[in-house]
C-alpha cells in the first residue's frame, strides 16, 4: 500500500470515530433538553378557570367542604379541583384565594379574601349571600348597618352610563358594592347588567323612571318599584337585591309601607358624596366619603360621577387602612 492510500485510509478512520463520538454526543444533548423541558413544564402553574357566576345559594356561616382535587382533566368551573386531597376546613382557602387575587384571577371579593367559600355542591357563593325580594316584610328603612362591625358598604346609584367604567375598576380593586339601578339603565345596559351579577355584586331597586316618589300616587309608586324590580330579574335572570333606593332618599311612611309590601327594605345612606355634582371637586369626593366614616356606615355614589372611578382607589386604600371591610348593603346589615 503507497503512502498515499494509507493517508487516506487514516483519514477515513478519523472521520468515522469523530462521527461515533458524536452520538453519544447528540443523545446526551436530547436527553438534557427533555429533563429541562420537564423542569419547566412543572414550574408552570396549572391552567386556571375562572366560573362566570355563584352556582348556588347558601346561609351565611354554612359549613363548606371543597371537594378533593382529582388529577384527571376536570370540567369543573370551580375551583373545587385545586384543593389538596385532605380538603381543608372553610379557614384553608385562603392561601389558595390569595395566590389567585395576587395573579388577578379572583373577582368581586378578596380582602378578607375568604369571603369566596364553595358550597357542600361544590359550586361557590360570595358572601355575604344577597338577601332577594321575596315577598311582603314588616316596614323598615335604614340609613346604616352595624356599628359594632367594621364594616363599610359602598353604594352606586343610577346607571345611565359609566356602569361598565365602574365595574371594571371595582373588579380590580377586588371591592364588592351594592348598585341601585333605574329600570331606563337597565333596558339601555343588558349585558352590564348580567356582567355585575356574574362579578358578585348587589343589584337593588330604584325606580323605573327615577322619579320624585313623594309626588306620585300610591298605584304608580307600586308600579315605579314593582316593575324595576321585575326588569332586574329578567335581564339577571336572578331576584332583584330586597334593598330599594327612592331617588334623592326622599320617602316617607306610605313610600315605605309600599317597598315592604314588595318585599324591600328602604335603604339611603350616611354619606352623600355629591359626585353627581359638576361643581363637586375629587378632594370633596374623597372628603365627603371618608370623614369620620364609622362602622355600618353606607356611602352614597354614582356611576357617572365625574371623578368617581378616578378618585374610588384613594377611598379604598383609605378605608382598609382604617381597618375597614369594605362590603355591600348585605353586609353591613347581617
Amino acid at each position: 500500500m503507497g503512502k498515499r492510500q494509507r493517508t487516506r485510509e487514516s483519514n477515513r478512520q478519523r472521520v468515522a470515530l469523530i462521527e461515533w463520538a458524536r452520538l453519544p454526543l447528540a443523545l446526551a444533548l436530547v436527553f438534557a433538553l427533555a429533563i429541562a423541558a420537564l423542569y419547566w413544564a412543572n414550574r408552570v402553574p396549572p391552567r386556571i378557570i375562572v366560573p362566570s357566576s355563584p352556582t348556588a345559594t347558601v346561609k351565611a356561616g354554612e359549613a363548606f367542604t371543597p371537594r378533593p382535587a382529582t388529577s384527571k382533566k376536570t370540567s369543573s368551573r370551580g375551583f373545587s379541583y385545586m384543593f389538596p386531597r385532605a380538603g381543608p376546613a372553610p379557614t384553608g382557602v385562603v392561601p389558595y384565594l390569595e395566590g389567585m387575587r395576587s395573579a388577578g384571577l379572583l373577582r368581586g371579593y378578596s380582602v378578607p379574601p375568604d369571603k369566596l367559600v364553595f358550597t357542600p355542591g361544590g359550586g361557590m357563593q360570595y358572601l355575604p349571600v344577597t338577601e332577594v325580594a321575596k315577598g311582603p316584610r314588616p316596614p323598615v328603612a335604614v340609613t346604616h348597618g352595624d356599628r359594632a362591625a367594621m364594616r363599610v358598604a359602598l353604594t352606586f346609584d343610577d346607571g345611565y352610563y359609566g356602569l361598565g367604567d365602574l365595574l371594571d375598576t371595582l373588579t380590580d380593586l377586588r371591592v364588592p358594592a351594592t348598585i341601585f339601578l333605574t329600570a331606563g339603565a337597565i333596558k339601555g345596559h343588558t349585558s352590564l347588567v348580567r356582567l355585575a351579577r356574574e362579578r358578585g355584586f348587589e343589584v337593588a331597586d330604584h325606580t323605573c323612571t327615577h322619579t320624585a316618589m313623594l309626588k306620585l300616587p300610591t298605584p304608580v309608586v307600586v308600579r315605579e318599584i314593582a316593575d324595576c324590580g321585575s326588569c332586574i330579574a329578567d335581564v339577571s335572570g336572578a331576584p332583584p337585591a330586597a334593598y330599594f333606593r327612592p331617588p334623592g332618599g326622599a320617602f316617607d311612611a306610605r313610600i315605605e309601607q309600599v317597598a315592604a309590601s314588595l318585599g324591600y327594605v328602604v335603604v339611603t345612606w350616611t354619606h352623600d358624596t355629591e359626585d353627581w355634582r359638576p361643581t363637586t371637586t375629587a378632594d370633596q369626593l374623597f372628603q365627603r366619603a371618608t370623614q369620620g366614616v364609622r362602622g355600618g356606615d353606607i356611602i352614597l355614589m354614582h356611576t357617572q360621577g365625574v371623578h368617581t372611578k378616578a378618585v374610588l382607589p384613594r377611598i379604598v386604600r383609605y378605608l382598609r387602612g382604617k381597618g375597614f371591610e369594605l362590603t355591600t348593603v348585605s353586609g353591613v346589615l347581617e
